[in-house]
C-alpha cells in the first residue's frame, strides 16, 4: 500500500481500494462490479460473526464514476472511549 502525504489516505493499486483513518473515523472504499443490494448483502454475510464488534453509526455509500465502476464506501465512526 502507498500513503498520500497530502491527505494521509492509504491506497492499494492492485486491488482498487483505499482506508484512511482520521478524526476518529476509518473509512474504506473500493470498487465492485455488483449491484449495491448484492455488494452489501455479502458484506454483511461476512460481519455476521463480527456484528458484536462494530460499533453504532456504520455509514456505506455507494456512486458510480467515469470508469464505469461502482464504488462503495464504508465508514465507522470510533466510540468516544476509543479517541
Amino acid at each position: 500500500m502507498t500513503q498520500n502525504s497530502e491527505t494521509g489516505t492509504y491506497y492499494h493499486n492492485a486491488a482498487n481500494l483505499s482506508v484512511k483513518v482520521a478524526n476518529g473515523q476509518c473509512s474504506l472504499v473500493f470498487a465492485a462490479n455488483k449491484q449495491v443490494d448484492d455488494t452489501v448483502s455479502q458484506l454483511a454475510q461476512g460481519t455476521v460473526s463480527m456484528v458484536y464488534t462494530v460499533p453504532a453509526g456504520v455509514d456505506v455509500t455507494s456512486r458510480v464514476e467515469a470508469d464505469g465502476l461502482r464504488y462503495f464506501r464504508i465508514a465507522i465512526k470510533a466510540p468516544v472511549a476509543a479517541l
